[in-house]
């Protein structure tokens, strides 16, 4: 066996053991850090899985002058996975946005953060692949460990030199979320990472990436299955509150028995401001 071979197969054998996966196992985890001449530097991390990264206390924030979470208490241990459910606008990705920039919560100086954001800024848009994916510090500074990173990932026939605006909205997702992972984050921050642009089977690749990551993350998703695949609890956000759910699926319910409510009290008012036209006219 050639030496460059029987050290690819040492290194991949000591991120299965790392992430207590059997060698043979085909988790999308292992493509993103395992290349067959450079191996990302990572360090088995000394977080303890009730480490809090994450905290608020009596947190209030605004959009538009209009509050959408008023006085919520939480926190994150390292390990928990997350689901953030509600309907548009509810401030699933403003508390990630509040959380990603420092603002009123407490970030622990043990939290390395990754983030997948909802889209790609216009900035961003003009940036080639190499210089979007070489935005993280990352410990990969060769274009052909990108390319191998990239093929990896099922994103074919891309050229490095290819503009991000360039791409399907299915490649940028995932060339998003391998940036993401770079870094080696103890906490993903995950903003609507499929967006409807990710196919069955790129969904698929999601969710085994998900289960397999070893640290903590918010995900903030209207796809259901994906929630109920990956996390291990739900926050649903309902009149300005987060309510913790165990129960993925009855945290579901919640939300379904708010949105009801919600429709039949818009369809009551709109019946009733008809009637009281109608009144008027009369």
């Amino acid at each position: 066996m050639l030496r460059k071979e029987a050290l690819g197969l040492h290194h991949l054998k000591r991120l299965s053991d790392y992430m207590n996966l059997p060698c043979q196992t085909s988790s999308i985890l292992l493509l993103f850090f395992y290349f067959p001449t450079k191996i990302i530097r990572i360090s088995k991390p000394s977080l303890k899985n009730m480490t809090t990264l994450v905290a608020a206390k009596d947190l209030s924030i605004k959009s538009n002058l209009e509050i959408i979470l008023k006085n919520i208490n939480f926190s994150l241990s390292y390990k928990e996975k997350i689901g953030l459910i509600g309907y548009n606008g509810c401030g699933k990705s403003t508390l990630i946005n509040n959380i990603l920039n420092n603002k009123e919560i407490t970030v622990s100086h043990e939290c390395v953060i990754g983030h997948v954001s909802q889209s790609i800024s216009t900035e961003d848009s003009k940036l080639s692949v190499l210089a979007y994916l070489s935005l993280s510090n990352s410990y990969v500074s060769s274009e052909w460990d990108y390319l191998k990173l990239l093929e990896k990932l099922e994103v074919k026939n891309v050229s490095m030199a290819t503009l991000m605006k360039e791409l399907s909205g299915g490649e940028q997702n995932k060339i998003k979320f391998a940036r993401a992972l770079l870094n080696s984050p103890n906490l993903l921050l995950l903003d609507e990472p499929t967006t409807n642009h990710l196919d069955i089977y790129g969904s698929t690749e999601l969710i085994t990436a998900l289960n397999a990551y070893k640290g903590g993350f918010f995900l903030a998703s209207h796809d259901r299955n994906l929630v109920s695949s990956t996390c291990n609890k739900a926050w649903v956000f309902d009149s300005n509150q987060i309510i913790e759910f165990l129960d993925i699926d009855k945290a579901y319910d919640h939300l379904e028995v708010g949105i009801n409510q919600g429709a039949s009290f818009k369809i009551l008012t709109i019946l009733y401001l008809r009637m009281l036209t109608s009144f008027l006219k009369n």
